[in-house]
């Protein structure tokens, strides 16, 4: 349950207008951008669905024909969980955890990520985080 508060389910916005893209969002607890000028939500990133870690938590919304802005992954593996989240967020991407249950502990360190450095990846797209399940049992 505890883990359950820290993530996020992301909302369908497709087909919704920006006001009420913007309404359920911010109910929702996300922070959200939009790109494009259209009258109604075409597009976003991450997916409907998706898990994403609460903190810093993003939707980029693509009206009519726009495109999310790319940005380009770091080498994540090696960094303490806290560099590597802010990294992320900073960078308009969303963060989702595996194998760690408290994601935000600064001490741990990332052994893998799910999308290779160097990848060219939309604003708002969740990369996951790999922890040892070691580092859990104390």
């Amino acid at each position: 349950e505890e883990e359950k508060n820290l993530t996020l389910s992301v909302p369908n916005c497709i087909g919704w207008s920006r006001e009420q893209a913007t309404r359920i969002l911010e109910r929702s607890g996300f922070a959200y951008s939009f790109v494009g000028d259209g009258e109604t939500v075409t597009a976003q990133t991450p997916d409907p669905g998706s898990s994403v870690e609460r903190a810093g938590a993003t939707v980029v919304l693509t009206m009519g024909e726009g495109r999310a802005g790319d940005v380009i992954l770091p080498e994540l593996v090696g960094m303490s969980a806290s560099i590597a989240n802010r990294t992320l967020i900073d960078l308009g991407l969303n963060v989702a955890i595996d194998g760690a249950v408290d994601s935000i502990k600064a001490d741990k360190t990332v052994i893998g990520q799910s999308i290779p450095s160097g990848s060219e990846v939309a604003k708002g797209t969740v990369v996951t985080l790999r922890f040892s399940y070691d580092e859990m049992m104390e």
